[in-house]
Order: structure tokens, then C-alpha cells, then sequence
């Protein structure tokens, strides 16, 4: 019994000293913290391969499975409608299925990148079924200065070892559009629980040229990649209003 009663005091939403969604008068700021939990992603690229056998092309997809993604950001309420944010994401997650040159076994098994965005937000009328409650939704502008890439080719030449290889991708720019809910928690702490459909604005230019024999005598497959990410990103959020 006292096990239970002490779970249910903590889990108690806080009884509110000001009018719901004071926090987000105009002039406020806030910052917030943005784990991701779900997505749902593919890679498109075109590749170009100066191989022995001539110069192939190709176009291919893979499936982005995501490893870990966090993001923070700071936001300026304008008013208690409208608001900017700046903030940085975090991002590592691998790509499966992804193999557009036929002589090349290519893994894309550890990809992270760090981006810069920027976001205009609108919040809507708080549910009239509860005060605490409203949704919003967004724009966001997305630049990435740069994108690890690492990936494990295997070749069909006998007794030749997996090579790795570690590249970065040349700077690119993600657009995205928004919507979710907010959650006032108390007076300062807000909850959200968001969904945002990204897309590439710019390609991601890579060098992926794979080398043979290195530290020796070999040779090199020149492999250039114009790669486009797309999809969807569930994520939950927790801010603090100043």
C-alpha cells in the first residue's frame, strides 16, 4: 500500500500557480531537450563507378535504420502563438539494402551526422476537453556541414579481405514540415510528442572510391554517390520555459 501511494504522488500532474500555457507569453524563452523513437527512412542515390570491367551507373535505394538521435534547441516565443527555434540534432544510424554496383558487396554499417536547423513553430487553441493540452505545427530548415560515412565493401576477387572504408559527405540542406502535441506539465516544464516528414533539399555529394592493396601495389575503383534522404521521424520532447 505505501508502495502504491508513493507511485501515485510522483506520477501526480503538479496543481498550476499561473493560467494554463503562461509559459508561452510573448517574450519568452524556453529550451529543450528532443530524443527520437521511431523512424521511417530511405536513402536514394546515384552512383557512378569507374570499374575494370567500364563505367557503370546506377540508381539504388536503402532502408535508414536509426541507432540513436537527439536533439536540443532553444526556442523565443513571439507571442503566445508563435515561435522560433535554433537548435543541433545529433544523429547515428546505419543503411540496409543499399548496393548499386554489381561487382561491389558495399554495407553501409555506420553513418552519423550533426546538423544545424532553424524552426518557426504555431501553437493552436488549447483542446477545450483540456486546458493543458494543444497541438501545433512547424517548418524547419536543416543544414548539415558534414556526414561520416563507413561502409565495408566485398569484392568477388578471391582471398580479398572485406575493405573499410570512412569518407564524409559534402554539406547539404534538409527541409522538413511538422505537427504534435503539447502537454503543460507544470508552470515552466512542457511535454510534446512530435512526427516530422523530412526530405532533402540539396543531394549529399560523397567520394566513396574504394582502394585495393593499400600500402601496396593495387589499384582503385573511382565511386562517386549523390545520395537523397526522405522520411519520417517520431520523437518525444521535454522543454523548460524561463
Amino acid at each position: 500500500m505505501a508502495t502504491t501511494a508513493l507511485a501515485t504522488g510522483a506520477c501526480r500532474v503538479p496543481e498550476l500557480q499561473r493560467e494554463p500555457w503562461h509559459p508561452l507569453r510573448g517574450g519568452s524563452f524556453a529550451l529543450a531537450v528532443k530524443p527520437a523513437l521511431f523512424d521511417d527512412y530511405t536513402l536514394e542515390g546515384d552512383f557512378v563507378a569507374d570499374t575494370p570491367g567500364g563505367l557503370q551507373q546506377a540508381t539504388d535505394s536503402g532502408d535508414v535504420l536509426g541507432k540513436f538521435g537527439v536533439a536540443v534547441r532553444a526556442d523565443w516565443h513571439m507571442t503566445d502563438r508563435w515561435s522560433m527555434g535554433v537548435g543541433a540534432d545529433l544523429r547515428k544510424y546505419v543503411v540496409r539494402d543499399l548496393n548499386p554496383i554489381d561487382q561491389l558487396d558495399i554495407r553501409v554499417d555506420d553513418v552519423q551526422s550533426l546538423q544545424y536547423y532553424w524552426a518557426l513553430r504555431h501553437q493552436f487553441q488549447p483542446f477545450a476537453s483540456s486546458r493543458r493540452l494543444r497541438a501545433y505545427g512547424q517548418a524547419i530548415l536543416s543544414w548539415f556541414p558534414t556526414t561520416d560515412i563507413g561502409f565495408d565493401v566485398t569484392t568477388p576477387i578471391p582471398d580479398e579481405p572485406a575493405i573499410r572504408i570512412d569518407t564524409k559527405g559534402e554539406p547539404y540542406w534538409l527541409g522538413a514540415l511538422g505537427t504534435g502535441l503539447l502537454y503543460q506539465w507544470d508552470d515552466h516544464v512542457l511535454l510534446e510528442l512530435g512526427v516530422l516528414r523530412e526530405w532533402a533539399l540539396t543531394p549529399i555529394e560523397a567520394d566513396l572510391t574504394v582502394e585495393f592493396g593499400p600500402g601496396g601495389p593495387g589499384f582503385e575503383i573511382p565511386f562517386e554517390a549523390s545520395l537523397k534522404p526522405e522520411g519520417w521521424i517520431v520523437f518525444v520532447g521535454l522543454s523548460y520555459t524561463f
